[in-house]
């Protein structure tokens, strides 16, 4: 009665209090409140359906048990009809899906006589939209919107086929007939009818809406997107903003994406997906707290949303926080126990700490649920070539190559393969930046096709002689002693900060490298003639040991440590391809993402950037100095560029090439701000004698007087 008074057009109020009369055996009063709702004509025709039943007797035994748990959608005004199925935006990795509003029934309806309909389509009239007053006609194009939106898409188009025979200027038969085939995905045949209703009526926002959602579900994004934005130049309404948020989602343009989806939240403030969708865009340009606060007002409005848990868990992965990331996987999977993707996400989590056997359990449960999820299988082959299980990993690299002929696992198998083949082989005998073929270590470090290898001989099988790492061996009190001294070393290598996660697995090898280092440099000094040169990573002459056979020692634990990455020097790929300068690169702005890694490496560079321009470039120094932003600086230069920092060396007092700070356009509406490092012959050569004077100063040091040996 309270929130009658307050809220007189609150149908809901009117039928729980019917409910309520109804239960204590008062249905005298129970008919009152439910004839008081009916009068009302709220445009809700599931609730004025309902009251109608009701009132004949029709009483639903679920509502009275449960009379709060309706959530059907389902009203006169066609605009509740979504007529494409929600976007699934995903840039890149396991996609999050996007919520899905349920659809309500169309036994309600069926249930109605013709009086009954007429009586309720005549409460409705005036809140329906494209009507045209007449009553005879409203009627039936209520009744056809009612066939659509509980889902009898025929039904319907029958109705609009038989109003429009009539009425062949019915601006509102069209598009009741386009959402309908819209949703039947006849696509062709709703844009037909869209188009129908704008050539009637071009002023009409609801037909270039509905035409620019089934453009966009029928692929031809661009003109829904000219769609979307007349739609809301028309009359701006959640609907629109939110899929055009999705669209410019769809074209990585995530800043107007966050535009449209705030536009669309202050239409709507309570809707689940257009929070969601608001995080994800954050979550795209590396606004991670942001995106989180938009997935918690998701949740906050639908604590079932299993979507903005999961991808509540990716951002909190992405800041590099697993126990709280692996705690929304969790919540994800506790809502849904087969949502693949959560599976898979978690997956990721646990393989970013290096708990590979976690990891693996996740993965495989992840395809288990989805058996078309090829990423994890890839995956799982990944972490099992990781853990020495090379026979499932090979057979995990098949199935993959199966389904994607060009997938770049084919790298990994080769590697794999290589690798467990010398299982049994000293550490210091074999090095595979000498052994594998030149071209493959390039086309995997460019992420380009296996089919551009050229003359390349495959690894033809396992060692069957060879028996995979065990699990769980026992180990002995020696290996137990120097993974006791790692571990004093090893949390030294962890980057500690946002977008780095503590991974175990590669800190456990960094601290084993420092301990194999330290104890082969200790013999270096000492002079001792046993300190082999052999397996390095160069050829050369000299058997004396130099700078990079000690470098070798990490790079081949960094090698071993992760074999889904491609970590291999530079001069020893394809001898044009080191001319070429092929080297390292680090993006710290990629399009409009501020890549969180790196992103406090812009503040940093920043001043270096823009004074290396002034003196490298002819421009206006004070105008490139005051510069605060890419856009800015771009605008000034008019085209992509790069400038050299400085590096002064030791050896000669010379400044050497350092790095280079390189600025391009990246649509839609982006910049690459990055770091390149370029490694051609001559650079290599400048930096293999700094480093070698460098090495020369470091042993003669530790060599002088008063320096402990031993």
């Amino acid at each position: 009665d309270q929130v009658i008074d307050l809220y007189p057009d609150c149908l809901r109020a009117y039928l729980v209090k019917g409910y309520s009369a109804w239960l204590i055996n008062k249905k005298k009063t129970a008919r009152k409140a439910w004839k008081l709702g009916l009068k009302r004509s709220s445009g809700d025709i599931t609730l004025l359906a309902e009251l109608a039943n009701c009132i004949a007797g029709r009483v639903n035994p679920l509502s009275l048990v449960h009379p709060l748990s309706s959530t059907s959608q389902v009203v006169v005004n066609p605009h509740s009809v979504s007529t494409t199925p929600l976007l699934d935006p995903s840039p890149k990795g396991p996609a999050p899906t996007i919520y899905h509003e349920p659809t309500a029934s169309a036994d309600v309806i069926s249930q109605m006589g013709d009086k009954e309909f007429d009586s309720l389509a005549a409460a409705a009239q005036q809140h329906l939209v494209h009507g045209v007053g007449d009553f005879s006609i409203d009627k039936y194009l209520s009744k056809g919107y009612l066939r659509v939106n509980t889902g009898d898409f025929s039904g319907g188009i029958s109705i609009f086929n038989e109003l429009l025979e009539k009425h062949p200027k019915l601006v509102g038969g069209y598009i009741g007939r386009g959402t309908a085939y819209a949703l039947a995905n006849n696509y062709n045949m709703a844009i037909r009818d869209f188009s129908s209703a704008i050539d009637l009526d071009p002023s009409c926002s609801d037909a270039y809406k509905r035409r620019g959602q089934t453009l966009c579900a029928a692929g031809k994004n661009d003109l829904a997107l000219q769609d979307l934005t007349k739609a809301i130049q028309l009359d701006p309404d959640h609907e629109a903003y939110y899929q055009r948020g999705n669209l410019f989602y769809r074209f990585h343009n995530f800043n107007r994406g966050i535009r449209d989806f705030q536009k669309a939240s202050k239409e709507n403030h309570t809707d689940p997906p257009t929070w969601n969708n608001l995080g994800l865009c954050y979550n795209s340009i590396g606004s991670y707290t942001k995106a989180i606060e938009s997935y918690r007002k998701a949740i906050m409005i639908d604590k079932n949303f299993k979507e903005a848990y999961m991808n509540l868990g990716q951002s909190f992965r992405e800041l590099g926080k697993f126990e709280t990331a692996e705690k929304y996987f969790n919540i994800a999977i506790s809502l849904d126990n087969n949502y693949s993707q959560a599976y898979c996400l978690r997956g990721y989590n646990r393989f970013s700490a290096g708990l590979h056997e976690s990891a693996l359990s996740s993965f495989i449960e992840s395809y288990n649920y989805n058996p078309t999820n090829i990423e994890a299988v890839y995956m799982s082959s990944v972490v099992q070539h990781g853990m020495g299980k090379f026979r499932d990993a090979c057979i995990g690299y098949d199935t993959t190559l199966k389904k994607n002929s060009d997938h770049p696992c084919y790298f990994q198998k080769e590697i794999a393969l290589w690798y467990q083949n010398r299982l049994d082989t000293t550490f210091n005998e074999f090095n595979v930046d000498m052994d594998m073929d030149t071209m493959l270590k390039e086309l995997w470090c460019k992420r380009e096709s296996s089919k551009n290898l050229e003359n390349y001989i495959p690894i033809s099988e396992l060692d069957d002689s060879i028996p995979d790492v065990e699990p769980n061996f026992t180990l002995s009190s020696e290996i137990e002693s120097i993974l006791k001294y790692s571990s004093q070393f090893s949390s030294m290598f962890h980057q500690d900060s946002p977008g780095y996660m503590s991974n175990m697995r590669q800190q456990r090898m960094a601290g084993l490298a420092c301990i194999e280092i330290a104890q082969i440099f200790r013999e270096v000094l000492n002079g001792n003639p046993a300190v082999s040169a052999s397996g390095r990573s160069f050829e050369g002459d000299s058997d004396n040991f130099l700078w990079r056979d000690l470098l070798d020692i990490a790079v081949r634990w960094r090698q071993i440590s992760e074999p889904n990455d491609p970590v291999f020097y530079v001069d020893r790929l394809s001898e044009k391809q080191f001319h070429e300068g092929f080297g390292s690169h680090t993006p710290m702005i990629l399009g409009q993402c501020r890549v969180v890694r790196y992103s406090v490496m812009v503040e940093m560079s920043w001043p270096i950037f823009l004074e290396n321009i002034a003196s490298q470039r002819s421009v206006d120094r004070d105008r490139i100095m005051k510069c605060k932003t890419c856009d800015e600086v771009y605008k000034i230069m008019g085209k992509d560029f790069w400038v050299v920092t400085p590096c002064h060396s030791i050896r000669t007092g010379d400044i050497l090439e350092g790095t280079r700070l390189t600025l391009q356009i990246s649509p839609p509406e982006g910049f690459e701000y990055s770091i390149r490092t370029p490694g051609t012959p001559p650079r290599w050569l400048d930096y293999d004698l700094e480093l070698h004077h460098v090495w020369n100063l470091m042993v003669n040091e530790c060599k002088g007087e008063n320096r402990l040996m031993k």
